[in-house]
């Protein structure tokens, strides 16, 4: 690759990412992602204590109509756990990542043990 067509490929870059960040939290099941999106972005996550994120779920955080306004589309993705006993559920952030501009890895505070670790060499 050539300096001028890195330059290009940069410039296409920063101009999708003025448009439109994809902000996904991923992490180990029961980490709170849930909870830290619902108190982060004042959105309802539909979190309960008995039940576990199940399925990707995409929130728009604000919605412009407009792509020539130069508002900055943010959506948000919680993503279930990647340690979920499931494998099909589990296996979510591998196969559904690659939508994502920014990762956040929501981590059970004191450690990093493998689980977390596997999350990060997963989004890698």
């Amino acid at each position: 690759i050539k300096r001028y067509q890195i330059a290009g490929l940069l410039h296409h870059m920063r101009h999708h990412l003025k448009q439109n960040i994809v902000l996904s939290f991923v992490g180990v099941h029961n980490s709170g992602k849930s909870s830290f999106i619902k108190k982060l972005f004042g959105i309802d996550t539909m979190i309960s204590a008995l039940r576990r994120t199940e399925v990707v779920t995409l929130y728009r955080i604000n919605n412009s109509s407009n792509t020539y306004d130069h508002d900055l589309l943010l959506d948000v993705v919680d993503f279930p756990g990647a340690t979920d006993e499931r494998p099909e559920i589990a296996r979510l952030t591998e196969t559904m990542g690659s939508v994502s501009t920014i990762f956040v890895c929501i981590f059970t505070a004191g450690h990093i043990a493998q689980p977390e670790k596997t999350i990060m060499e997963t989004i890698q």
